[in-house]
């Protein structure tokens, strides 16, 4: 009798015989060829490096370009070794710990070459090499080559600038001309002069007109994940206004009359000789304005600040991680930040706000002070004062006109320095603490570790009310 025909997913029939334990017609399944070809490949590659074919840095570049592709080849074998197998009617090789294990490795680091060089073609590692050890590293992406590049065109009369950059540096200048100057100094990184070529091209400044608004944009996003960095120096008629945006590097202005908007979110902001009014957003960096006519807007987060000699008034809605400094502010100055609100009527003098202490002198109120953990001291204040502490000394120097006082204070002493002269009604209580006063007819009295103090001084004037909490209270004469 014949034997029925065989499918391909039957075994062939054997002829040779099993080994002891082995059931009848099994043949072990062929390893595959997938691991050992992938292996293969990043073998000649790291060959061709170690004999210097190709450079290290250029093999990792492509390496993180390209080893998607080992994946690709491997899958392409896998399936021709199941249609081969199929065919001939045998069991397809099983995807065994090692081939696991390879591909987890691959994965790894193929997804950690290609994040490295992403970030590298991104930052500039030039920079860091001058000042450090990351020069050989900064290899890996190219060498640093330089472009410079100059465009002038009519300005329009009444017209404003906008100007827009990913990565530089932005100087805005005045001239006499009624034309619009753009200098361009420009750093980016290739491996060879070609490369570097096409990036100057496909990353040079554009400028164009809306209207009377025109847009510089300095184009640095133009090398796709390249790094390209463009300082930008632009001459511009005085009178213009100005609106800066630009995501990392220093921004400065000089000599200009019309409004100024600036924001930045990783570099140093400057003004100097700015009539109109300035508003700024920064997310880092510091702010240093001198001579200003204008009214001054800040706002987001800054390292160091310094306003001095400001005729209009200050706003700061920021978070000053450092050092805050006003100087000579003619009108009203505001600061609020999450830990302090504080508001000056006005400021001859000079203030300065550090992470645990204030420092203020020649400040005119009303004055209000709402912080916390820092030690105050305010000196030749005249107007009203309200100050708001706790976890910290508070020390008030006032002079003539004497104004209304408000102190609170906890976990510190309160010391209250007033001129000789000066007539006032005074309201001290103190919770464990001691109150001392130089000006005679005062009513003191302690009652269960609580002391009391009240009365009127010469004709009287204005209230001063002072509350402290685990502190002294001392009142001076100057």
């Amino acid at each position: 009798m014949s034997s029925p025909p065989r499918t391909p997913y039957d075994p062939p029939p054997q002829h040779a015989h099993p080994q002891a334990g082995e059931p009848v017609g099994w043949q072990p399944p062929r390893r595959s060829l997938g691991g050992p070809l992938v292996l293969i490949v990043l073998g000649v590659l790291l060959l061709l490096g170690n004999l210097q074919v190709i450079g290290w840095y250029r093999l990792g570049h492509y390496f993180a370009r390209w080893w998607p592709l080992l994946l690709i080849v491997w899958g392409v074998v896998r399936l021709l070794e199941h249609a081969w197998a199929w065919q001939h009617g045998r069991r397809a090789a099983s995807f065994g710990g090692g081939s696991v294990l390879l591909l987890i490795g691959l994965l790894f680091f193929g997804f950690i070459a290609s994040g490295a060089d992403r970030f590298g073609a991104k930052v500039n590692w030039g920079d860091l090499g001058d000042s450090g050890d990351y020069g050989g590293f900064a290899k890996l992406w190219g060498d640093e080559y330089s472009f410079n590049q100059e465009q002038v065109q009519e300005f329009p009369l009444g017209g404003s600038l906008k100007v827009v950059s990913e990565h530089g540096a932005i100087n805005l200048d005045s001239w006499d001309q009624n034309q619009i100057k753009v200098v361009v100094a420009k750093k980016l990184r290739a491996h060879d002069q070609a490369e570097a070529s096409r990036l100057d091209a496909s990353t040079r400044v554009l400028i164009s007109a809306n209207g009377s608004e025109i847009l510089v944009n300095a184009n640095t996003l133009g090398g796709g994940e390249r790094s390209v960095e463009s300082d930008l120096t632009i001459y511009l008629p005085r009178q213009a206004s100005a609106n800066i945006a630009t995501r990392q590097g220093d921004v400065s202005v000089t000599q200009r009359s019309g409004e100024v908007q600036v924001s930045d979110s990783h570099g140093d902001v400057s003004l100097d000789e700015v009539t109109g009014d300035a508003a700024l957003s920064l997310r880092g960096g510091s702010l240093r304005g001198t001579k200003i006519n204008g009214n001054i807007n800040v706002s987001g987060r800054v390292d160091d600040l310094y306003l001095a000699d400001i005729n209009g008034s200050v706003n700061v809605n920021a978070d000053v991680m450092d050092t805050l400094t006003l100087a000579r502010v003619a009108k009203a100055t505001s600061y609020h930040s999450s830990r302090t609100d504080l508001e000056l009527a006005g400021l001859p003098g000079q203030l300065t706000l550090e992470s645990g202490e204030l420092k203020a002198s020649q400040v005119t109120g009303p004055v209000r002070v709402a912080t916390r953990s820092k030690d105050i001291h305010l000196e030749d204040v005249s107007g009203d004062v309200h100050v708001e502490n706790s976890n910290g000394e508070l020390e008030l120097k006032a002079r003539l006109p004497l104004g209304t006082l408000q102190l609170s204070n906890r976990n510190a002493n309160v010391r209250l320095v007033l001129p000789a002269q000066a007539a006032f009604r005074l309201n001290a209580n103190v919770r464990r603490g001691d109150i001392h006063c130089d000006f005679h007819g005062m009513d003191i009295f302690t009652d269960r570790g609580d002391t009391h103090a009240s009365g009127t001084i010469g004709s009287g004037g204005p209230q001063l009310d002072i509350a402290n909490e685990h502190g002294d209270v001392q009142i001076q004469k100057l």
